[in-house]
């Protein structure tokens, strides 16, 4: 479990439980400034298709033993989610960022990387 502080708002996260929560995605939408709900669906999509990409390409520092790399990867797509009120994509990928900059063994890394493409898969 994980906790996720916004503000004053706690978000419980729990492994395998990406579904956004009723009237939440209109909150969002509020907080990002009451944009279009396409707008913010679009960038959903857009975050998940560069995301994919960059998951693939942590994979690659992983296996080379790029941490700095990797967690140069993990730090940008954990803007991305935390900009998109995307908590679990955000979750995963904090912890697969951590996980780089301790400089976990490739083994350690890509369970954290599968965690968090179906995060990114499931996202929004």
């Amino acid at each position: 479990m994980y906790i996720l502080s916004e503000g004053n708002i706690n978000h419980l996260w729990y492994p395998g439980n990406f579904i956004m929560r009723e009237g939440e995605k209109e909150r969002i939408l509020q907080e990002l400034g009451g944009i279009a709900e396409d707008v913010y669906d679009s960038l959903v999509r857009d975050f998940k298709t560069q995301s994919l990409e960059q998951i693939k390409q942590a994979r690659a520092a992983a296996s080379a033993g790029d941490c700095a790399g990797g967690a140069e990867i993990m730090h940008s797509i954990k803007g991305c989610a935390a900009n998109l009120r995307l908590y679990a994509a955000l979750a995963a990928a904090r912890e697969a960022e951590t996980a780089f900059r301790l400089e976990s063994p490739a083994g350690n890394l890509l369970p954290r990387l599968d965690a968090l493409r179906a995060a990114v898969i499931s996202a929004g």
